[in-house]
């Protein structure tokens, strides 16, 4: 992904360069450069700066789902979960096969012990990328945490 996100602004780069209007404002016109630069404040554990930036390429772009996800997972790092589990919801809404959003969502109910719930998300994620690993792990953990907190296992 990051490096993604490096080729893209490479690129934007590139072809504001080919018309030779190269500024700062014209990359801050499109919601790839406000993606770049909240993925950048997250590696630097800036998570405020981050959400600002993924919230201005949501302000360009409100149908861009990924960005919804990005800034909800710098409120999970910030432990702001009622803000991540809108943002989540929001991307499921625009996305219903982002089996990323689901997976991060089952992880915060998870997270506030909601199992039921994280167990559901967990398996929409698991029926939408059944080869994941780490997807299946999760829901796994959940469905034996559950299974030990209602005395089956």
């Amino acid at each position: 992904m990051k490096r993604f996100l490096i080729c893209l602004l490479v690129f934007l780069s590139a072809t504001c360069l080919a018309q030779q209007k190269v500024s700062r404002a014209s990359l801050q016109k499109s919601q790839y450069y406000w993606i770049y630069m909240g993925y950048t404040a997250v590696e630097n554990g800036k998570y405020k700066d981050a959400i600002v930036n993924y919230t201005k390429a949501i302000q360009l772009d409100s149908s861009f789902s990924e960005a919804f996800r990005y800034r909800a997972t710098a409120y999970c790092y910030l432990k702001n979960y009622t803000e991540a589990l809108a943002d989540f919801d929001r991307a499921i809404k625009l996305d219903p096969e982002d089996a990323a959003s689901y997976n991060a969502r089952g992880a915060i109910y998870e997270e506030l012990g909601t199992l039921i719930v994280a167990i559901k998300d967990y398996a929409k994620a698991v029926e939408i990328l059944p080869h994941n690993k780490h997807y299946k792990e999760n829901l796994e953990n959940a469905q034996d945490k559950e299974a030990a907190r209602n005395g089956k296992k």
